[in-house]
């Protein structure tokens, strides 16, 4: 991007303000009795500014200007994806309690859906272009950083915030976890025996798979299956 002083000093005004916005810990102290962190924050923000006011030239790019730029870019992408999912939420949990549907079946249906289209698209790009071992490879660690870090870090931020989270395993959960054992073991078995070739009888097997799972999922969803 083209080099624009009055808008680095914006940045660095607001960057850590939306932030900690995005995070929801404005409020946060750091010390007992001690305001919220957004008012330090603030003054950090300020002195940034009026630092980059003072330094900078108005004309003249810096020399580092793109690489920060791109890492603090790639902060800050973060900060919105998070902000935004947030409000995707809200707006799946009220479709929820006018169509009296469970969290879990909107989670496994809307949520997911719309959370792997990006990814269907991406991965079948990549296959087509020639490159079947990084779709793959995209499709089998996708899945594994969203499991571990998308459910990991929600998790220690919630304990850092001194909060308590209780799961509780109902017939959805116990559905979830069969079959997500038997696609990895079919996956697993199916590698084994074509010699780690993908062929189209294991493709379809998959989507066979997934579209049972969809069907038990509903057939536990309105207490027509029943699982104790």
């Amino acid at each position: 991007m083209s080099w624009c002083k009055p808008l680095c000093i914006l940045h660095c005004f607001a960057s850590i303000q939306l932030v900690l916005f995005a995070f929801q810990i404005t409020n946060l102290k750091i010390f007992a009795g001690s305001p919220g962190l957004w008012l330090y924050a603030l003054a950090v923000s300020a002195v940034l500014a009026l630092l980059a006011l003072y330094f900078l030239p108005l004309s003249k790019e810096p020399k580092y200007h793109k690489e920060v730029y791109s890492y603090l870019g790639f902060v800050m992408s973060i900060a919105w994806i998070y902000a935004n999912s947030n409000e995707i939420i809200s707006a799946v949990t009220m479709f929820g309690v006018v169509t009296g549907l469970s969290q879990e079946l909107l989670g496994l249906t809307v949520m997911s859906w719309s959370d792997c289209i990006g990814d269907i698209v991406a991965d079948i790009a990549v296959v087509k272009q020639g490159y079947p071992k990084m779709a793959m490879a995209a499709v089998i660690g996708g899945p594994l950083f969203n499991l571990l870090i998308g459910f990991g870090v929600p998790f220690t931020i919630a304990a850092a915030q001194g909060k308590q989270i209780d799961l509780i395993i109902n017939p959805v959960y116990r559905i979830l976890l069969l079959f997500l054992g038997i696609s990895l073991v079919t996956t697993f078995v199916a590698l084994f025996v074509q010699r780690f070739t993908v062929r189209w009888p294991h493709a379809v097997l998959l989507i066979l798979i997934f579209v049972t799972f969809v069907v038990f999922v509903c057939l536990a969803e309105f207490h027509v299956l029943e699982w104790k």
